[in-house]
């Protein structure tokens, strides 16, 4: 016999799983909005690899402070759920990449 709590996750699943995709697609995103702006504006390659050094840090506070601000914002927050969203929305890159080729 299989309860539906077993085939359905719970809200508190699905919010955490939300805020693990958030913190993998918004840094990404910024970050990308960020290269596209600099390269039009980079007039040397010294400045583009500055740029790209302070959009890479700015992406790591940017996901840290998610993490922080979904365990501040939630008290029924679900690690597993979270990181494993997250490390699969990583993940995506590499599977872009290799359907690509």
């Amino acid at each position: 016999d299989v309860c539906s709590s077993d085939l359905f996750p719970s809200h508190d699943t699905a919010i955490s799983a939300f805020f693990g995709g958030l913190a993998a697609f918004l840094p990404a995103a910024l970050f990308a909005m960020r290269a596209q702006l600099i390269t039009k504006k980079a007039g040397g390659s010294g400045a583009a690899i500055f740029a790209l050094v302070t959009g890479e840090l700015l992406k790591i506070i940017a996901t840290v402070a998610i993490f922080i601000s979904a365990v501040l914002l939630y008290a029924d927050l679900k690690w597993l759920p979270m990181l494993l969203t997250y490390v699969l929305a990583l993940k995506c890159y590499l599977l872009v990449w290799v359907v690509r080729k």
